[in-house]
C-alpha cells in the first residue's frame, strides 16, 4: 500500500501582522498538499514502478531512487503552483478593482 507525503512551502514573512494572511492562504495553491505515493517492484523488468496520486509516473532502479524521484516531482508541482499564483496575483487585483468600479457605478 502507498504512503502519504505531506510537503508545504512556507510563504510567511517576519511579523505577526502577516500571520493571518498566511493562514488564509495555506489551504490555497501554496499550502499544505497531501499526495499519495506508491512504489511497486516490477518483477518483469526488475525496476521499481512509481505512482503519484494513482498515476504511473516512471520507474527507478531502486526503492531509494524512487522515493527521491517522487519527492522531486511533488516539490516541482508545489513550486509551479506557487509561481502560477504569484503570476496571477496582478490579474486578480485588476479584477477586484473592476468589480468595485462596477458596483459603484451600479449603486
Amino acid at each position: 500500500m502507498g504512503h502519504f507525503n505531506e510537503m508545504s512551502i512556507d510563504t510567511r514573512t517576519c511579523g505577526e501582522a502577516d500571520e493571518d494572511a498566511w493562514l488564509d492562504k495555506r489551504d490555497g495553491l501554496t499550502g499544505s498538499t497531501v499526495h499519495e505515493t506508491e512504489i511497486k517492484y516490477n518483477r518483469l523488468n526488475k525496476d521499481y514502478d512509481l505512482f503519484l496520486d494513482g498515476r504511473y509516473v516512471g520507474s527507478a532502479a531502486n526503492h531509494s531512487a524512487g522515493e527521491n524521484t517522487l519527492n522531486a516531482l511533488i516539490y516541482a508541482e508545489l513550486v509551479h503552483a506557487a509561481a502560477l499564483e504569484q503570476a496571477l496575483a496582478p490579474l486578480a487585483e485588476m479584477l477586484d478593482a473592476a468589480r468595485r468600479e462596477l458596483a459603484e457605478a451600479l449603486a
